[in-house]
């Protein structure tokens, strides 16, 4: 807030410390002796240059989360068909669409990800254990 007002050229010690706020108000006199000095019109350059650079980077992000919510459009379906995953929110299913262009059925990975029982296979099985499938959702145990 005082360095913005020192760029728009306030320049008048009082006027900025009563911008204070809150607990800083109490503070009035100390701030107006804190903000007497030199302020120039090349330090309002840099400190515009200073913080435009903290601010592109939230701009930047703003921009890509508008594409990435324009480009989705199409696929709005499987995203929110996703999201209902345990563990699976919305932006993480808008990066597995990016990977796999919804279409599930081009990865014998994502044929597995469907409800219902599941083969008990792979390297946490013990040997001469059982192979026989895991209830799924909505199945009699």
């Amino acid at each position: 807030m005082w360095l913005q007002a020192l760029i728009e050229g306030q320049n008048d010690p009082a006027a900025l410390a009563d911008l204070a706020k809150r607990s800083t108000r109490r503070k009035i006199p100390a701030l107006t002796e804190a903000l007497t000095g030199r302020f120039n019109a090349h330090h309002a350059f840099m400190a515009r240059l200073f913080l435009n650079r903290i601010d592109a980077p939230s701009k930047d992000i703003a921009t890509l989360d508008a594409r990435i919510d324009e480009l989705m459009q199409p696929f709005s379906a499987a995203r929110e068909l996703l999201a209902t995953i345990p563990g699976i929110i919305s932006r993480t299913a808008e990066v597995i669409i990016a990977e796999t262009g919804a279409d599930m059925s081009v990865s014998p990975l994502l044929r597995t990800w469907h409800p219902g029982p599941a083969p008990r296979r792979g390297p946490t099985n013990p040997p001469g254990g059982s192979n026989r499938p895991r209830p799924g959702p909505g199945t009699a145990t």
